[in-house]
């Protein structure tokens, strides 16, 4: 089952690096993240995916290097719909947490 998440950065001062909200989009049958966006104060929406770090070449489970119910059962998550979730994602810049093209560029077939 496929379910969609937000949650507020924990402290109330938000450091600028920090994004202030994160959106999950989570499958429940396997505890894994498979798209998530970042909404920081100044205004910048990133993304990320499965799909985005497995463009890398390198296989990629989740975007959460951890099951996502581990740590998240002591915070304010709260459900929102999908609908909201893929407005949020349209307005994202796709951005590579663990494989950044620019470290990892994509493995093309020759």
């Amino acid at each position: 089952m496929i379910v969609h998440f937000r949650l507020r950065f924990p402290d109330e001062v938000v450091p600028e690096e920090n994004p202030e909200w994160f959106f999950y989009e989570v499958d429940t049958s396997t505890d894994n993240v498979l798209r998530m966006v970042n909404i920081f104060t100044d205004g910048r929406v990133t993304r990320d995916s499965v799909e985005i770090e497995e463009r890398s070449g390198i296989a990629c489970p989740s975007v959460l290097d951890f099951p996502f119910s581990q740590d998240m059962e002591e915070l304010l998550l709260e459900t929102i719909s999908p609908e909201e979730f893929e407005q949020l994602w349209k307005t994202g810049v796709d951005t590579a947490f663990w494989y950044p093209p620019d470290l990892y560029p994509p493995i093309r077939a020759t």
